[in-house]
């Protein structure tokens, strides 16, 4: 398998994302639960910072579950201080996104993706070469 390495790199890669996001997010929680939060989560502040907040229907549809289950995530979101509700919108609570930590966190993510980047061109130059 010629991109055996690019796997081993992307699985990395990805457990460290995670597992650093839930750390953040959700200090002290399972990953396997905080990972369905963080995708909703990550759902919300998408939408928050395109100007368009999405409804808890429109947020299930995007992300394929019931509408139960996305209620059930957006309040603990809520409860956790990441997601505020307005009238029928959910919208990522600004105050979380402004401060030194999450600035931090977005920069120490650029670089684990920056660092991923240069990984697999490095792998793949040598499969190339190969």
């Amino acid at each position: 398998m010629p991109y055996r390495k690019n796997a081993r790199i992307l699985a990395e890669i990805y457990l460290q994302h995670i597992a650093a996001r839930r750390d953040f997010f959700f200090p002290g929680m399972r990953l396997t639960d905080a990972g369905p939060l963080m995708v909703t989560g990550a759902c919300v502040l998408l939408s928050t910072l395109k100007g368009r907040p999405l409804t808890r229907a429109d947020i299930g549809r995007k992300l394929g579950v019931p509408e139960s289950t996305t209620l059930r995530h957006l309040r603990a979101l809520i409860n956790h201080g990441w997601v505020h509700k307005q009238g029928r919108f959910y919208v990522f609570a600004h105050g979380r996104g402004n401060t030194p930590e999450f600035e931090q966190y977005i920069e120490s993510t650029c670089t684990l993706f920056k660092a991923a980047v240069e990984q697999l061109t490095t792998a793949d130059q040598k499969i190339r070469a190969a």
